[in-house]
């Protein structure tokens, strides 16, 4: 046994609250229903503050794509083989995000400006992303002024016909090396200064 306990496990899990009589308000509805990108200079005192929110969007240091489709990424990760017991950490953590929006802009061709700028910078803005569940999930190594996003090793935009339409579709890979995801549930307010209402 001791070979596969080490001391750095020792914190606690939580448990999970469950009560049967309310099995429904224990699920939360899966997909990813938007999509942020915040400049990697851009930083949060209170990441819950719509007031941050609203003035990094007015700024152009945060976007939010149009309301689209995606499934919550699984984290991949390498096993590096620490020692000849066969001990190994996991390494090199990435999640996998294909993203498609119908949401375009015949109009002005906002959509292929976007697609633009973002093969061409993607890497220079981390990343959060909104759930069909109304949270917003953002990186569980973010403390108070710093960027809260995942960092984007590469991300991709394109127009992809989708049957008998086009969408917008963004891949893009993120890093989760030192963890996965914290949210908090996004008030009416929040909302409105995410442009989602």
């Amino acid at each position: 046994m001791a070979l596969y306990c080490t001391p750095c496990t020792s914190t606690d899990l939580t448990n999970i609250p469950f009560n049967p009589c309310t099995r429904y308000a224990s699920l939360m509805k899966a997909g990813i229903s938007n999509l942020i990108f915040i400049k990697c200079g851009s930083t949060f005192t209170d990441i819950t503050d719509e007031a941050e929110w609203s003035n990094l969007i007015y700024l152009g240091d945060a976007y939010v794509t149009q309301t689209g489709k995606a499934a919550f990424p699984q984290p991949a990760y390498e096993d590096l083989e620490i020692n000849a017991c066969g001990t190994t950490w996991k390494v090199d953590g990435k999640m996998t995000i294909e993203f498609k929006s119908y949401i375009l802009d015949p109009s002005t061709d906002a959509h292929n400006t976007f697609i633009n700028l973002f093969n061409n910078s993607s890497t220079a803005y981390t990343a959060a992303f909104v759930g069909c569940d109304g949270f917003l999930y953002y990186s569980t190594t973010w403390v108070t002024t710093e960027n809260p996003g995942f960092g984007i090793y590469s991300g991709n935009a394109w127009l992809a016909d989708e049957g008998k339409y086009k969408t917008l579709a963004i891949t893009e890979v993120v890093d989760c090396s030192e963890g996965l995801y914290k949210s908090f549930e996004l008030t009416n307010a929040m909302k409105t200064a995410l442009g989602l209402i």
